[in-house]
């Protein structure tokens, strides 16, 4: 794993990014919670270990946008399930957005659809025990 950048300011979220790593979603599962804040993020140009839902294995290849980001939520963990959709909605306006695609379909509860190909997914990971949800996005931007 090598750390290509990181950027923090003591009163906002840090941006780790790696040209490698194994998994952006471990690595913020993994990171210390008294040193971040919500909003942190992590980026990678390829994963080498992706994961997604019931631990398949998410291909991570070089061309793609590959991010998580930790939220620290005030509110009662069974809401925290909202994160989910809202994320995947999130998401797909902001690929219809940014290509002008206006054919995007959500597949419950984490694939962004576009002309029947899977063109991103979303991973919820959490720890009710800190106090943390990580989600990851991985989004193939090379499938118009």
């Amino acid at each position: 794993m090598m750390n290509v950048s990181q950027t923090d300011n003591s009163n906002s979220a840090s941006w780790y990014h790696f040209s490698e790593i194994d998994s952006t979603n471990r690595f913020l599962m993994d990171l210390d919670l008294s040193s971040c804040h919500d909003g942190t993020t992590c980026t990678a140009v390829r994963q080498t270990h992706g994961k997604g839902r019931k631990d398949r294995v998410w291909i991570s290849p070089v061309g793609g946008l590959y991010m998580s980001v930790l939220f620290r939520p005030s509110i009662e963990p069974h809401h925290w399930k909202w994160y989910s959709l809202g994320s995947s909605l999130a998401v797909a306006e902001s690929i219809e957005k940014t290509y002008g695609i206006s054919n995007i379909q959500l597949k419950w509860p984490n694939d962004i659809i576009c002309n029947k190909k899977k063109v991103a997914g979303l991973l919820l990971q959490s720890d009710v025990n800190a106090a943390k949800i990580v989600i990851g996005i991985g989004i193939n931007i090379t499938i118009p």
